[in-house]
C-alpha cells in the first residue's frame, strides 16, 4: 500500500481496500487532539472546564492519551468546527493547543507551532 513505507520484512502487513480503510478511519475524522500547554490538570477537572468553555450543542467524549494529551470526539460537525476555528482557548490562563487528529500521532514528538504561539503574544 502506498500509504505505508516499507517495513521490517519480519513484521506482517495487512492490506485493505481504500474504501474499507476509510470506513475504519471515518469515526476519527471529527476528533481533535489537545493539551493544556505547560500545565498538568486532572481529567475530570479538564472535562468540566472544556465543556463550559466550548459549550458543545451535541455530545462529546474525551480520551486521556499519554503525556498530557487528550483526544476529544464530537458528535456534531458544528462543535468540531467551533473548537478548531474558534479560540484561542485558555483554561486558568493556560493555553490549549488544539490540532487535527492524526493517524500516527506520537505525543513524545508532538511540537506546538511557534507561529501560532507567537500570534497569541
Amino acid at each position: 500500500d502506498e500509504d505505508f513505507p516499507s517495513q521490517d520484512p519480519a513484521m506482517p502487513v495487512i492490506l485493505i481496500y481504500r474504501e474499507k480503510k476509510m470506513r475504519i478511519l471515518n469515526p476519527w475524522l471529527h476528533c481533535l487532539i489537545f493539551e493544556v500547554f505547560s500545565k498538568t490538570v486532572g481529567y475530570n477537572f479538564l472535562l468540566t472546564k472544556i465543556h463550559h468553555l466550548w459549550l458543545p450543542k451535541g455530545n462529546m467524549s474525551l480520551v486521556d492519551l499519554v503525556l498530557d494529551f487528550l483526544l476529544v470526539k464530537f458528535c456534531l460537525n458544528d462543535d468540531y468546527d467551533h473548537v478548531l476555528i474558534g479560540g484561542p482557548w485558555f483554561i486558568s490562563s493556560h493555553f490549549l493547543t488544539v490540532r487535527h487528529w492524526e493517524l500516527e500521532f506520537k505525543a513524545s514528538v508532538a511540537v506546538v507551532s511557534a507561529t501560532r504561539l507567537f500570534e497569541l503574544v
